[in-house]
Order: structure tokens, then sequence, then C-alpha cells
């Protein structure tokens, strides 16, 4: 019996301390569980605070850009504003100016006109006198080139004609002396007088063939 109780009091105890044991376990997984959620919950709490800190950080730096922007183009239209009115003022300035140096500047462009329309006139002149002064030597210089060339061709003609002149005298010698050799062959004996007749003849030719030579050689070197 004493065994049996031994044993019935081990059993209850371990069916006591398994009993411990699950509670204790179920614990510990219900305090993990609740300690998992309740850092879930904070991080979302984190999280969805950075998010609306960083949202409402951006929008105010969208709205300083748009504010400095605004301002910019605030700044430049006012700008774009003084300059036109600048300009509109030195525009009605420099019309005022100009209408009253207009007839001034008229007269003096007109005068520079005038200087330049007498110098370009008296040049014109000037080039149609040197023109007219080189025309008239160019006449002048052509017809002394053609008075040359027609005494030059009057000698060239003359000269010709002497030409003609001694060849044809040439060929009276040349037949004289063919003559001369046939009398010669002709008559043994022939008389004394046809001989002086026909040896004064030929002198007579040979002395104005020389004379006509010699006259037609100075004329060439001349």
């Amino acid at each position: 019996m004493s065994g049996i109780s031994f044993l019935l009091f081990l059993g209850c105890s371990s069916r006591r301390m398994f009993a411990s044991k699950r509670r204790i376990a179920a614990v510990v997984s219900i305090q993990k569980h609740v300690r998992r959620w309740l850092l879930q919950r904070t991080f979302l709490q984190v999280c969805s605070a950075v998010v609306v800190i960083q949202s409402s950080i951006r929008s105010s730096i969208d709205q300083q850009r748009y504010m400095s922007i605004k301002e910019h183009r605030a700044v430049v239209l006012i700008q774009v504003f003084f300059l036109i009115m600048l300009i509109l003022y030195l525009i009605k300035d420099f019309d005022i100016s100009f209408a009253a140096n207009e007839a001034g500047a008229l007269r003096e462009a007109k005068s520079k006109l005038e200087k330049r329309l007498e110098d370009l006139s008296w040049r014109l002149a000037l080039e149609k006198k040197l023109r007219s002064a080189d025309l008239d030597m160019a006449k002048s210089a052509t017809a002394i080139e053609c008075n040359k060339n027609e005494i030059l061709r009057n000698q060239l003609n003359s000269t010709v004609k002497e030409m003609e002149a001694i060849k044809i005298s040439l060929n009276a010698m040349t037949e004289l002396k063919k003559e001369n050799l046939n009398l010669q062959y002709a008559d043994t004996y022939p008389s004394t007088k046809e001989v002086g007749r026909v040896r004064g003849s030929g002198g007579k030719r040979n002395t104005r063939m020389h004379s006509r030579y010699a006259t037609l050689t100075r004329r060439l070197h001349m």
C-alpha cells in the first residue's frame, strides 16, 4: 500500500508540475504575443508620426519654395515694369533730342553730300581731260606710225623696183656676154671697128650697172 500511495503521490505531483509548467508556458506565449502586438502598435504609431512629420516638413519646404518663387516673380515683374518705364522715358528724351538735332544732322549730311558731289564732278572732268589727251596722243602716234609705214612702204617699193631693174640689167649683161662670145667664135677674123663698137657698148652698160648697184647699196644702208 505504501508503494501505491507513493506512486499516486508521484503521479499527482507530476500532474501538478506539468499543469504549472503548462500554465507558465501559456503565460509566456500570451506575454510574447502581447509584447509583439504592443511593439507593432508602437512601431506603426512611430511610422505614422514620422510620415506626418515628413509630410509637414515637406509641405512647409514646398510652401517656402512657392513663396520664394512668388517673391522672385514679383521682383522680376517690378524690375520689368521699372525697365519699361525707364525705356519709355529714354525714348521720349531721345525723340526730343533727335527732333532737336535732326535739322543740324540733315544740314551736315547735305553739306557732306554736296562736297562729295563736287569732288566726284571734278574727278570726272579731270578723267575726261586725261582721256581726251590720251586719245589725242594716241591719234598723233598712230598718224606718225602711219606716215612711217607709208615711207617704209615707198622705200620698199622703190628698192623692189631697183632690184627688178638690176635683175633686168644683169640679164642684159649675161646676154651681152653671150653675144660677145658668139661674135668672137662666129667670125674668125672680125673687123676692128665692129669689135671696138661692141666693146664700147658693153663698157657703157657695165658702168651703168655699177652705178645703179652703188646707189642701191647706199639706200639699203641708210
